[in-house]
């Protein structure tokens, strides 16, 4: 089995397509729950964001404070999350990680550019103050028209990485798990399509070498099994035609060598040729007769073994169709 080609072409075949497929399974499911991931920790944090603008529409600091700065961390510290208020100016007057005095302009922030547009401001970047990467969301917050600040709300983006990385590891798992039984069905499904095919090629072979084969037995119902058939079928008519020559070629064989006896015994002289005038027998009689050598003279040209122009004419008017020639001459002696 193992060293069939054909087994391997399909084997590899099918395997390497399901390992694609496992690999494109995982990719895409990884990249989706990635997005997932990242637009539900969006909306976390844009309704952070709100209740944080919310808290303080009416009661926002114009400068820094150690009591906004305690609540503001207290606020966070309960989110697992950083949040910041900013001036519409840039000037930072409340961070949850970092202290605002030593803060420099963020009017030049992404997601704060956004959200003084009147939207919601989006940004997934590294954080100059803490040099990590994080996702930032941002809100104006509006009071009669005038826009006084933004909430912003942000999150670590390892936490994030970390719960996609997990879940690839489980689709991976899963996905391996998976392509093991895929590949083993794959074999099964090979062995069964390929078995048929090297039991009728080691019959065919068997049968090309002359060999009596028995019928190979295939239960399929498919295409398969009526070529077993049909291979069965013509095994046993070559089997019984290779019998009936075998028989008519010993009756052939016997009838020669009756023969060959009778005209050896013969005291005339005997000799037969083929139609490329080669000789094909001479009795004892016929050696001397026409002074044949004693070295072995069948499959010889008639012309080459005896020398005599009369003979010669003789064996080509018989060969050329005409009627049975009679002819006398005296043989040299």
């Amino acid at each position: 089995m193992f060293a069939s080609r054909l087994f391997w072409k399909l084997f590899l075949t099918y395997t390497v397509l399901t390992l694609l497929t496992a690999v494109g399974f995982v990719l895409v499911v990884s990249q989706r729950h990635q997005h997932i991931l990242e637009s539900q920790h969006q909306r976390r944090l844009h309704d952070l964001a709100v209740v944080l603008r919310d808290s303080l529409v009416d009661s926002l600091p114009e400068h820094p404070t150690p009591e906004f700065q305690g609540r503001l961390k207290r606020l966070a510290d309960s989110t697992d999350t950083r949040m910041s208020l900013i001036l519409p100016d840039g000037s930072v007057v409340g961070d949850s990680a970092y202290d605002p005095f030593q803060m420099d302009d963020h009017s030049n922030r992404p997601e704060i550019i956004q959200a003084s547009r009147k939207t919601i401001g989006l940004a997934q970047r590294e954080s100059p103050t803490l040099e990590i990467p994080m996702m930032y969301v941002a809100v104006p917050i509006v009071k009669d028209g005038k826009t006084l600040g933004y909430a912003r709300v942000a999150s670590d983006m390892a936490t994030i990485r970390s719960e996609s990385a997990a879940l690839q590891t489980r689709v991976f798992v899963a996905a391996g798990f998976v392509s093991c039984i895929a590949v083993l069905l794959t074999y099964l499904i090979v062995v069964r399509i390929v078995k048929p095919i090297l039991s009728l090629t080691s019959a065919a072979q068997a049968l090309a070498e002359g060999e009596t084969v028995p019928d190979v037995d295939i239960p399929n119902h498919d295409e398969i099994g009526m070529l077993a058939g049909a291979f069965n079928s013509m095994s046993r008519q070559l089997t019984d035609r290779i019998h009936e020559l075998q028989g008519k070629t010993q009756e052939l064989q016997e009838n020669s060598d009756r023969l060959g006896t009778v005209l050896a015994g013969m005291i005339e002289g005997v000799i037969a040729v083929d139609r490329s005038e080669k000789i094909l027998f001479a009795n004892r009689a016929a050696r001397p007769l026409m002074d044949l050598s004693s070295e072995e003279i069948i499959g010889r040209p008639i012309w080459e073994a005896i020398r005599n122009k009369t003979v010669h004419d003789v064996v080509r008017a018989t060969l050329s169709g005409r009627q049975k020639q009679s002819v006398e001459f005296d043989v040299p002696r």
